[in-house]
């Protein structure tokens, strides 16, 4: 009798442990701009093993940038799946030392489906696609409220039509995925048995009429910072980043 199964599944991940920043980010690469903008390794607080420290430097418009190649995912192909568990150590001072952080699928702003954190302290879910795009702007007091130096974890669930027939018959999906889903919320403060569950919020969802698709759309995976205004340098702490695609097939 056929069933679905999980034929293949393809992952990158990081939790920069080991060696040099470089080595600690790898398949993630660097980039940086403006003056003194630097990735570098912070020391491990238990749960959270292997931070990287993104910072903007003293330019008014520095960035650093984590990223795989923007040219890797069709995230209209198939089911992916990306998570960060991430920290803003300061939060911007709103007209004086502005900055944006983008995590999840993105195109250098072309293509996206990821959440924008904006200069005035707001979590957005954030998606463009060809001439269609658009932002939903959710405040702070109405998710969990932005606090600085607070580890969380932000995950984007994408399905698309084309793979729906299989996604739907398996019992292990937790129902189809049309589209994206955004997900947010504290991240887990111990490890072993002293870790407290912690579930992250849904969010919502954009459908997939309005992700990127078809060839010359593709993203990359981005985690980034880039300062608005003011010349104090900013930080974006990433414990984790993970990505999948998986393939299903009914067998």
């Amino acid at each position: 009798m056929p069933f679905p199964a999980l034929k293949d599944i393809r992952e990158f991940y990081t939790d920069f442990c080991g060696g040099s920043a470089a080595i600690a980010s790898e398949p993630l690469a660097s980039a940086v701009s403006g003056t003194a903008a630097a990735l570098t390794l912070n020391a491990s607080v238990p749960p959270n093993f292997g931070i990287a420290n993104l910072a903007t430097g003293t330019t008014a418009t520095g960035s650093s940038t984590l990223s795989l190649d923007p040219g890797l995912f069709r995230i209209d192909a198939g089911p992916h799946r990306f998570k960060v568990v991430f920290q803003i150590p300061v939060l911007a001072s709103v007209g004086v030392q502005d900055f944006t952080v983008v995590l999840g699928f993105d195109d250098t702003g072309v293509d996206r489906a990821a959440f924008t954190i904006d200069v005035n302290n707001n979590l957005k879910l954030d998606w463009k696609a060809n001439s269609v795009g658009g932002t939903v702007t959710v405040a702070n007091t109405s998710i969990i409220p932005l606090v600085a130096a607070t580890w969380y974890q932000a995950i984007i669930d994408i399905g698309n039509v084309s793979v729906l027939s299989n996604q739907a018959a398996s019992p292990n999906l937790g129902g189809p995925i049309v589209g994206a889903r955004f997900y947010f919320g504290p991240a887990p403060t111990a490890s072993g048995i002293g870790q407290t569950a912690v579930a992250p919020k849904y969010l919502g969802s954009v459908p997939v009429s309005a992700l990127p698709s078809g060839s010359g759309r593709e993203t990359g995976l981005v985690c980034s910072i880039t300062s608005v205004t003011g010349t104090t340098s900013k930080s974006l702490l990433v414990d984790k980043v993970y990505v999948s695609t998986p393939s299903w097939a009914t067998v």
